[in-house]
């Protein structure tokens, strides 16, 4: 019994080591932790946010790079430049083109659908002062215009109430109520040491891989080593934490639609060759089907509520996740909702976290 306690505090030292070192490392160097969760954001001062489990990373659009500890607010040294709307036109009623018939819901509130008479939302476009377009379902999305601005340029839309039936998810402070979700991934990570040499490449979050001929010999490596076809279902992130890009992560995440899973694959970067790999999760068998029901179940039962504004305060950007932990079989739901002080400064630390049950249920994590 002794021994076992022994062993379990040596365990829990090293961990704990491991984080100190990375939260040290972050902080005095303004780097991004190596344990992290990457927010990227479309616009305004921050391009990314890593959310480490004792400081966030800022990567800000003027390439400044600051590193603060949790839940300390940050705004970045630059200032915003906002785009006026020239015009919103709808080429397809202006035009007399064709399209074909059938309702395309082009955004969603709290409470209704907005959607097209036909399949049209290329071809309803906003135009902006500086030149620049966005199809209406961007701009929205984006937090760019709003559907008073359509109402303002006469664009036809079919507006609904969502249905009553829909169960309310609520919208949650978690910096008063943190939730950690701690799957033992730290207990199923795995590194090797290699030796691959390394030429710089495009950064980029999120893109789903397309036969990248920079990635060729990883893909390679990936093949030979662990037996494992990376195809379109994988998504890429290339992220570089120096000028000299001699120092950064390659990462391939497993994905299901829009399931994210932890089955992963992350080659370090040292200068010109890659010296570690870390990997997990690439064996089990994953009932695919069956995680795309639960999803869209859980989206016929439910509906996100959406924060109530004070004075002073804008909505910026809101993102929803979902995502298989693959070594304890558990499907998450995460939404997170930003907006703005008067001076500019996001507050994330609004949001909601579930578990999806296999009948499509929410449930509160504990």
């Amino acid at each position: 019994m002794k021994k076992d306690l022994k062993i379990i505090l040596i365990v829990l030292g090293v961990l704990a080591g491991i984080i100190l070192l990375d939260t040290i490392q972050a902080k005095i160097f303004d780097n991004s932790p190596f344990i992290k969760i990457r927010k990227n954001f479309k616009d305004g001062y921050v391009q990314y946010m890593d959310k480490g489990l004792l400081v966030n990373h800022y990567h800000c659009n003027n390439n400044e790079r600051i590193t603060t500890w949790k839940f300390t607010k940050f705004s970045c040294s630059i200032a915003e430049n906002k785009k006026e709307i020239k015009e919103i036109i709808d080429l397809v009623a202006r035009d007399n083109l064709s399209c074909d018939t059938a309702l395309e819901k082009f955004y969603q509130d709290e409470k209704y659908t907005y959607s097209y008479n036909c399949i049209k939302s290329n071809y309803v476009i906003v135009k902006y002062n500086d030149g620049s377009e966005d199809t209406v379902k961007d701009a929205l999305q984006n937090n760019k215009i709003t559907i008073q601005d359509l109402d303002r340029f006469n664009i036809k839309y079919i507006k609904e109430d969502i249905e009553n039936n829909q169960e309310k998810l609520n919208l949650e402070n978690y910096q008063d109520n943190p939730i950690f979700l701690n799957y033992g991934e730290d207990n199923i990570i795995k590194t090797k040491n290699i030796n691959l040499s390394h030429n710089i490449l495009t950064e980029r979050i999120n893109v789903l891989y397309n036969d990248d001929k920079e990635l060729e010999s990883l893909v390679k490596y990936i093949k030979d080593t662990f037996n494992v076809e990376i195809n379109n279902k994988w998504e890429i992130s290339i992220n570089y934490y120096n000028n000299e890009k001699s120092d950064g992560l390659v990462q391939f995440v497993y994905t299901i639609g829009e399931i994210k899973t932890n089955r992963s694959i992350t080659f370090a970067i040292n200068k010109d060759k890659y010296d570690k790999v870390y990997y997990m999760c690439l064996t089990e068998d994953i009932d695919e089907k069956d995680l795309i029901n639960r999803v869209n179940l859980f989206k016929n039962k439910y509906v996100q509520e959406k924060k109530e504004l004070k004075d002073g305060e804008t909505f910026y950007e809101d993102e929803t996740n979902f995502m298989y932990y693959i070594n304890v079989d558990k499907l998450i739901y995460t939404y997170t909702y930003f907006f703005k002080y008067s001076n500019d400064i996001i507050n994330d630390d609004w949001g909601t976290v579930r578990l999806i049950d296999e009948f499509g249920n929410a449930k509160l994590i504990k």
